[in-house]
């Protein structure tokens, strides 16, 4: 299904030259599990309307792009009822669902994905703040667990465009949801290098909280821990989220120093927690390299409490922070001409290099020359922003 709330535009992994017109560009994302709708329970006993409670905790985010996973009503899966109902009925029903909520934050829907599960997921938007919407998710049946969309935003007088991953990630296996988080980064990467990764994510965060392990359902140790089954020392299984950090993505909570824990402590203030797998931080929101130092707010999403099973989390994005040039591009040849100049001079490096290079040209030519191989020397050597070459 593409249901684009504006006409779509074609896809483009560019973002255009960055200018005066992206200052002051600030974006909220908020991302929340809803929990089988937001009535019912697939694993805590809520069989009441908990939707007033995630009015009640999302409305003073004032979110621009929200992000909400399990949007199904869990009443659909009651004995017989499921067997009655065709998808286009279900999708009726999320969508009221999704209307209620948005109606409530003055939000407008974007889109929601398909899902072999029963599991959606889905995207609102402050339509006002942005030049064109898009969204994309024809492909989430077919590669996705529990479903994957993304949506694409531009803003008004700027070339600008975010494109942002709402997934929920497989729970079940540790390889499909390293699948999955890898198809996600290509699909959203694809769309714009200015790129979010957001949802419940189904796998530990390398910083923070550790997961309870006494705690844990077989599955989601199976799935979320190394060593449970006394194979070795117990700790998080970091291999899906290894996926994101290969690929340039960071952790918004990480970036902030939102994830830190005082020792000894089992729950943060500051640090959401999934109390169904006992896991830390099963909902996050990873940004690409390009927005490495955009993240300049960080709250966690938990009161009023027993709205759900998953703390939310909103995210706060300065977009005029963005990196002009992604640390790719500039951390491969550093690194080259690093390992060139130690194999070529393993004594001296590149200044036994310099020095030669110098003593071969003329006296008149040293001066220009001995400039260039310095401000090299800077770039493969010292700290330096990425954009600096």
């Amino acid at each position: 299904m593409t249901e684009p709330s504006e006409p779509k535009e074609s896809g483009d992994a560019s973002n255009g030259a960055q200018g005066d017109d992206d200052r002051g560009i600030r974006v909220t994302l908020a991302t929340q599990n809803l929990q089988g709708g937001g009535w019912g329970g697939s694993c805590l006993a809520y069989d009441f309307d908990r939707l007033p409670l995630f009015i009640e905790r999302l409305k003073p985010v004032e979110a621009d792009i929200l992000v909400v996973n399990e949007v199904r009503d869990r009443r659909a899966w009651r004995p017989g009822e499921l067997r009655l109902r065709t998808p286009v009925e279900h999708e009726i029903d999320d969508r009221e669902r999704l209307a209620a909520l948005g109606s409530a934050l003055g939000l407008q829907f974007v889109g929601i994905t398909p899902s072999k599960t029963g599991n959606p997921t889905a995207v609102l938007c402050r339509r006002e703040r942005f030049a064109d919407v898009s969204w994309d998710a024809d492909y989430s049946e077919a590669l996705f667990t529990n479903g994957c969309g993304v949506a694409r935003f531009s803003f008004p007088d700027t070339k600008r465009r975010l494109a942002v991953a709402a997934i929920h990630a497989s729970e079940w296996s540790e390889l499909r949801t390293t699948e999955e988080l890898q198809t996600a980064v290509s699909l959203v990467c694809q769309r714009s290098s200015w790129a979010v990764v957001a949802g419940s994510l189904n796998c530990p965060p390398v910083y923070g909280p550790s997961a309870i392990e006494p705690l844990m359902p077989a599955h989601h140790r199976m799935n979320h821990l190394t060593g449970a089954g006394g194979s070795g020392t117990i700790g998080s299984n970091l291999r899906p989220q290894q996926t994101l950090a290969d690929a340039g993505f960071v952790d918004v909570a990480e970036v902030l120093g939102a994830c830190e824990q005082a020792p000894g402590e089992t729950f943060s203030k500051l640090v959401n927690r999934c109390l169904t797998s006992k896991a830390g931080r099963m909902d996050r929101v990873h940004v690409s390299d390009l927005l490495a130092d955009a993240p300049v707010e960080y709250r966690l999403l938990n009161e009023p409490s027993g709205a759900a099973e998953h703390h939310g989390v909103a995210v706060t994005l300065d977009l005029s922070r963005a990196r002009a040039r992604s640390s790719w591009i500039t951390e491969w040849p550093k690194r080259m001409m690093r390992d060139l100049a130690n194999d070529m001079f393993p004594e001296g490096g590149f200044d036994q290099f310099r020095r030669e290079v110098l003593a071969a040209v003329p006296a008149h030519q040293r001066a220009e020359l001995d400039r260039k191989l310095s401000a090299i020397s800077g770039l493969i050597y010292e700290e330096r922003p990425a954009d600096a070459l």
